[in-house]
């Protein structure tokens, strides 16, 4: 639980009135702080102050300090593109983050009149977070790769993720191995995916750019009237390329079924959401974006949903020591989702590439 000093160090406006955890990230642990009202330049009118405080993981990010200096910059450059984004609140020593005993803090001013879903139907609104993403990579384009920390190594390399779910399964720290055969002969007859991005990046056929490389569903802000805002959760921007991005987005908009389903039955990928969403993301993208890019826009998805599940099975074979989870299955139940997810995108994958190719040669 968050303690009261920690709250009193930033730099809040009025009292606070209530503390209560907030959302369902995998990593941070989240608060969201109401204070009371004040006045308003002296007028009748008055504003509600909502802050977002947070602590950082630093089992996932052993640096806080150049985290928070890489949020900083990213988030200057993007006000200055007028790019609605996040607001460091600092704190009452002008610090962007407080660190109270081992833990590091930080606060972020609410966003209002806005939202984030778990799940969406609306194919305008997924329309808009394709959007979203594009105009958030487009902006960050012009972003030098130099300035950018990198919070976690190799964070998308899928042959390294390889490397470490191999070492995790000669570890074998809870003897779970024998659960898992299935899913072993699965990942390991799928690794030649895992070199594609690799060697398009190293060929120069696939750009590095900054990229926000963590693009699912509840890290794009929809507001009122149905309209993209901004993205958030920053912690992982990196350089990267437009297809880390893409291919997590569908991962996580376009699955039928839920992230941890248990009923493997039904996970399939929506086609009208792939749709929406792509049309969105193209819209924006269209004249920044290579034709190698869009030739791997479907194993981008294929690679970024493997890799995930190789993290999932990962951290249940090492004792869910990276994702929260809410029993001991859970990493277990969202790996088999992933790799069932894979096995449908695959075999649609001339529908899905044809969708693509239809929408692109109508730009």
């Amino acid at each position: 639980m968050i303690q009261k000093k920690v709250i009193s160090s930033f730099a809040l406006l009025g009292v606070v009135l209530d503390i209560k955890k907030y959302g369902n990230g995998h990593i941070n642990e989240t608060y969201l702080i109401t204070t009371s009202k004040i006045p308003y330049l002296n007028q009748e009118k008055t504003i509600c102050n909502r802050y977002i405080m947070q602590s950082i993981n630093q089992h996932v990010f052993k640096n806080p300090k150049k985290l928070m200096k890489n949020i900083d910059l990213v988030t200057t450059y993007l006000s200055q593109k007028n790019y609605h984004s996040l607001e460091i609140v600092k704190t009452k020593k002008n610090k962007i983050y407080y660190k109270h005993h081992k833990t590091y803090w930080r606060c972020y001013k609410f966003i209002e009149n806005a939202r984030t879903y778990e799940t969406i139907d609306d194919l305008l609104i997924i329309e808009q977070m394709g959007i979203a993403i594009g105009q958030f990579e487009k902006i960050m384009l012009d972003y030098p790769l130099d300035k950018l920390y990198i919070s976690i190594p190799n964070f998308h390399n899928s042959s390294k993720r390889l490397e470490q779910f191999i070492q995790a399964l000669r570890r074998n720290k809870r003897q779970l191995k024998h659960t898992i055969r299935k899913e072993i002969r699965f990942i390991l007859s799928h690794s030649p995916y895992f070199s594609i991005i690799e060697k398009g990046i190293i060929n120069k056929t696939i750009r590095l750019i900054p990229t926000h490389n963590d693009t699912k569903i509840n890290n794009i802000m929809i507001d009122n009237n149905n309209k993209s805002v901004c993205l958030i959760d920053f912690d992982t921007i990196m350089p990267g390329t437009i297809l880390y991005d893409y291919g997590d987005a569908i991962r996580s908009i376009a699955l039928i079924g839920k992230e941890d389903e248990i009923d493997l039955s039904i996970i399939d990928i929506d086609l009208t959401k792939f749709h929406s969403f792509t049309k969105g993301y193209l819209s924006i993208m269209e004249d920044n974006i290579t034709n190698e890019e869009i030739n791997h826009l479907v194993d981008s998805i294929i690679i970024i949903t493997l890799e995930c599940s190789m993290r999932f099975l990962t951290d249940y074979l090492d004792g869910d020591v990276y994702f929260h989870v809410d029993d001991p299955m859970q990493n277990l139940r969202r790996a088999r989702v992933g790799i069932k997810f894979v096995k449908k995108i695959e075999e649609k994958k001339e529908q899905l590439e044809k969708i693509i190719f239809d929408m692109k040669s109508k730009k």
